[in-house]
């Protein structure tokens, strides 16, 4: 009986002993979760990039569609100042003129809100990108870390 009981002594001590993790591999395992972290927020700032240069093409097909109604309407502004020249008695075409122009300026700050957005945008990639950069470099000095704990 003496014997059975050493024995298990002996196996348990030993497995308890075989399961020991040394310091070097819980460094690694420490850096690997930082550098994990570090590459979960580089793709979280890619995809808001993503999302933001999506944005500027639709911004940008926006611009194209209210800079065509601007010159429209900037055109029938003028139209209708000439015609006003022309006939500065009639109330109806002062009332028509008066529209052309409130639609001209409309259309004018439609086209400064959105080349305000896709300068706003642009910033926002540029700021993004340089933040990319900076974890890049983080992970980069991480690996190299790992590497030397390893050698």
């Amino acid at each position: 009986m003496k014997k059975i009981i050493i024995i298990l002594f002996v196996a348990f001590a030993g497995n308890t002993y075989s399961q020991e993790v040394s310091k070097d591999s819980i460094a690694t395992l420490k850096l690997r979760e930082k550098i994990l972290k570090l590459n979960t927020k580089v793709n979280q700032y890619q995809q808001v990039k993503a999302d933001r240069a999506n944005d500027i093409i639709g911004y940008q097909n926006k611009l194209k569609d209210y800079s065509k109604k601007e010159i429209k309407a900037s055109e029938e502004a003028k139209k209708m100042a000439l015609e006003v020249r022309n006939n500065t008695t009639d109330e109806k075409l002062a009332k028509k003129a008066s529209r052309a122009y409130k639609n001209s300026s409309s259309a004018s700050k439609d086209v400064i809100k959105y080349q305000n957005k896709i300068t706003d945008a642009e910033k926002d990639i540029a700021k993004l990108n340089q933040k990319i950069t900076e974890l890049k470099t983080d992970l980069s000095s991480l690996e190299s870390k790992i590497k030397f704990i390893k050698n």
